[in-house]
């Protein structure tokens, strides 16, 4: 909820200052209490997940069709294909995470974004080392190998 509409969450601005609310402990108006200039901590913080929520659902959503259309294709080509797929894997698997995601962010630019896309393309391997360890042992069940035989 608060990724989508967080202006439903609070019904404060989250840059909205109020002096004469200054530096006021939690109450019934202010949930979080305010800062020095008046604004309404829980407004901020609704407000700020929202942002951290959406690069994180950007994140694994690259990663998941990324990792997922690479173990696929990986899994169910075999030979040069896989061989290949899997090294690119490998190597990415070798680079440390936090230096991977520091050199695309350095290459794309900074922001939001560019952090969510470098977190997703960190985890891209995972996501592909499973799904093709799970299409190959799917691959060999007795009701896929029925199935092609049946023209499938």
């Amino acid at each position: 909820m608060a990724a989508l509409a967080p202006h439903l969450l609070s019904s404060y601005a989250p840059y909205a200052t109020s002096p004469a609310d200054k530096l006021t402990a939690p109450n019934a108006a202010h949930w979080f209490g305010t800062d020095e200039l008046g604004r309404d901590l829980y407004t901020r913080v609704v407000h700020g997940s929202s942002l951290s929520v959406q690069a994180a659902l950007l994140a694994v959503g690259i990663a998941m069709a990324g990792g997922l259309s690479l173990g696929v294709i990986s899994g169910f080509a075999g030979g040069r294909i896989d061989a290949v797929i899997m090294r690119l894997i490998d190597v990415l698997l070798a680079l440390p995470g936090l230096l991977l995601a520091l050199a695309i962010v350095t290459a794309i630019g900074f922001g939001t974004l560019p952090v969510a896309i470098a977190v997703g393309v960190g985890i891209i391997p995972g996501f592909a080392r499973t799904t093709r360890a799970e299409v190959l042992r799917v691959k060999t069940l007795p009701y896929v190998e029925a199935a092609r035989l049946g023209g499938a």
